[in-house]
């Protein structure tokens, strides 16, 4: 029993160093990023994604459809739910209102290692520097 423990214990610390090694790299680009369940649901975020959407800590689980966000979209939820149902919107340009800047936001699918859908990564680039 005691060889199980412990090797429980090994598989968590890896797994908490695999997840602090990605949050780090997030946190320290100026990318913004936001992953999204199936149902739309904030899973995680970067700062920088703050520009585009009104995002606190708390709003982990909530609905993205419950929250403002900055953006000259119309109807960012209905753009999100196509490319759910595999229509990929093509990366676009967006004007922050708030900020008069613009970022090139792509919606990308989020798939599992046996490329099973299980949500949306949507990305802000700030548009100087993706080109």
């Amino acid at each position: 029993m005691g060889g199980k423990r412990a090797a429980f214990i090994l598989l968590k610390h890896s797994l908490v160093g695999l997840n602090n090694d990605v949050d780090n790299l997030l946190q320290s680009t100026d990318i913004g990023v936001v992953f999204l369940d199936m149902q739309l649901k904030i899973r995680k975020f970067t700062s920088a994604a703050t520009a585009a959407i009104s995002l606190v800590n708390a709003d982990v689980g909530r609905p993205l459809a419950h929250l403002d966000h900055n953006m000259d979209i119309e109807d960012l939820i209905g753009l999100l739910r196509e490319a759910i149902a595999g229509e990929q919107p093509p990366e676009r340009e967006v004007t922050l209102r708030d900020y008069a800047s613009n970022l090139l936001m792509r919606v990308n699918s989020y798939r599992t290692e046996s490329s099973v859908l299980e949500g949306i990564v949507l990305i802000f680039v700030n548009f100087l520097i993706a080109t």
